[in-house]
């Protein structure tokens, strides 16, 4: 691993957890004693992180500040199409899958033309562009206001259509998860859909890349007790998927 990887996951981890020891980044990150001290020291010229006695805080949590819908998409690319191949795999042929607007869920779709006999709903109206040819694919569009510069529908009109049904399996994302707290977005006029998809699942995914265990967002979407999968990436901060199946959580690491 390069120095400069190296420096962006150690400040990942030190976000994570808010206090690290030099002890422990020894231990997750295969490093010597002298080598943490260097990289701390070049990580607190900046203003997150202070080193203490023994180890590192950080200063102040990062809140996550949404991008616009095209910086989204090109963010975290191949994460994202890892977790979109891994959560296509969890759907049957013949089955009712509900599918939440975003980028990660959209990244299901390439992996998804083999499928036959689904009925797919879903506020995106991108998603629901990119499954015009594939026909074993029956798509409902939910409807609702458009929320400007994005490919989501949103209010009640959408939330109305998605509590008339039933599906095997849904899929949701989040802008941020916390461990003790659960899962939350920016965007609260969102929160009402993805809490209704949650409903109505008999198996709720929740698809969120390894950066959204070191950001915060504005609103409480649902508790992780609401989750009963979730696929991140294998570069998750250490301790989470712990945490995660000590909730009862099945996860997935891509």
């Amino acid at each position: 691993m390069i120095r400069e990887e190296r420096l962006a996951r150690i400040a990942e981890y030190v976000q994570a957890r808010q206090y690290v020891s030099i002890e422990e980044l020894m231990r997750s990150f295969g490093i010597s004693k002298a080598t943490v001290r260097r990289d701390l020291l070049k990580l607190g010229e900046g203003d997150s992180i202070t080193l203490t006695r023994g180890g590192a805080i950080f200063n102040e949590t990062e809140r996550y500040n949404e991008l616009i819908y095209n910086e989204k998409k090109s963010t975290n690319p191949s994460e994202k199409n890892r977790i979109g191949e891994a959560a296509r795999k969890l759907i049957n042929n013949d089955s009712a899958v509900i599918f939440d607007a975003g980028t990660t869920t959209r990244a299901m779709i390439p992996f998804m033309k083999d499928l036959s006999g689904i009925n797919l709903v879903t506020n995106d109206i991108a998603i629901a562009g990119d499954l015009t040819s594939f026909p074993g694919i029956n798509v409902t569009v939910t409807g609702g206001q458009m929320r400007s510069d994005y490919y989501t529908l949103r209010g009640y009109i959408a939330e109305d259509l998605i509590s008339s049904m039933r599906a095997e399996i849904g899929f949701v994302s989040f802008d941020a998860i916390d461990l003790s707290s659960g899962c939350y977005i920016t965007n609260s006029d969102e929160v009402g859909v993805k809490r209704k998809i949650i409903e109505v699942s008999q198996k709720v995914v929740a698809l969120c890349d390894y950066t959204k265990f070191s950001k915060q967002a504005f609103v409480s979407v649902c508790p992780l007790s609401d989750i009963d999968i979730l696929i991140t990436n294998r570069e998750v901060p250490e301790g989470v998927v712990e945490s995660l199946k000590k909730s009862g959580i099945e996860v997935i690491l891509t």
